[in-house]
């Protein structure tokens, strides 16, 4: 079963083609290239977003602008489609 998600295709890795087809005890063990495990790492996400979510409701630009690379950062560690943040610059993507 597949973590919930509007997209579950979103949960798809290229560096972890096989972790859709494990159940959720396998997959959150994968080690990830950050030395951290995919259920750390999907941890870690989901409280990036709650803090982009409140710095966006703040309006607190600087505090976007990290959240923003934070996701990026964790997305592209998983392997996992990145988000991309129109009017935010991250750093890495030109």
């Amino acid at each position: 079963m597949l973590p919930k998600s509007k997209n579950p295709l979103a949960w798809l890795s290229t560096k972890h083609p096989m972790a859709h087809v494990m159940d959720s005890h396998e997959r959150a063990e994968i080690m990830c290239e950050n030395g951290c495990t995919w259920g750390a790492n999907v941890s870690a996400l989901r409280k990036s977003w709650l803090g982009f979510k409140i710095a966006k409701r703040k309006g607190e630009t600087d505090e976007l602008y990290h959240y923003a690379n934070l996701i990026v950062s964790i997305q592209r560690t998983m392997g996992i489609k990145e988000t991309v943040f129109s009017d935010i610059p991250i750093d890495g993507i030109e």
